[in-house]
């Protein structure tokens, strides 16, 4: 990991952003605490330590949140299948994926797409709404 001044009184602190963005880029796949602390060459220990004070959360707790953001934003896009979206997003099965999209959004996943999709429905569908004119 790259040294960076930290500007919070160390004078040198390695950044987490390559690990971070080395760990988005692989959501899909199994990821553990201890898989971060060895690519970014330390101990979980200190990995722990690390992201308790720059990121005031857990390693696995981001890899959580970094998950249900990414589901996230599969199901705006419109993804019609949820072992898909699971899968894509590392949740691994549309019940995990149920649970921590219901959990997060207070919406099942269907009534999150349904909400916050942002492709149009294919031609000859129509997308009907309840609001009253």
């Amino acid at each position: 990991m790259a040294s960076t001044w930290s500007g919070t009184g160390s004078w040198w602190s390695p950044s987490l952003a390559p690990l971070l963005d080395w760990a988005r880029g692989r959501l899909h796949q199994p990821l553990s605490a201890t898989d971060l602390a060895s690519h970014a060459a330390v101990s979980p220990a200190t990995l722990h330590r690390r992201f308790r004070t720059e990121l005031g959360t857990t390693p696995l707790a981001w890899l959580t949140s970094q998950r249900i953001n990414l589901a996230c934003r599969l199901l705006e896009a419109g993804e019609p299948r949820l072992d898909t979206v699971a899968r894509a997003s590392g949740l691994g099965t549309s019940a995990n994926l149920r649970t921590h999209i219901r959990r997060h959004t207070g919406l099942s996943p269907s009534a999150y797409r349904g909400r916050f999709t942002t492709t149009p429905p294919p031609h000859g569908v129509l997308r009907i709404s309840s609001a009253k004119n």
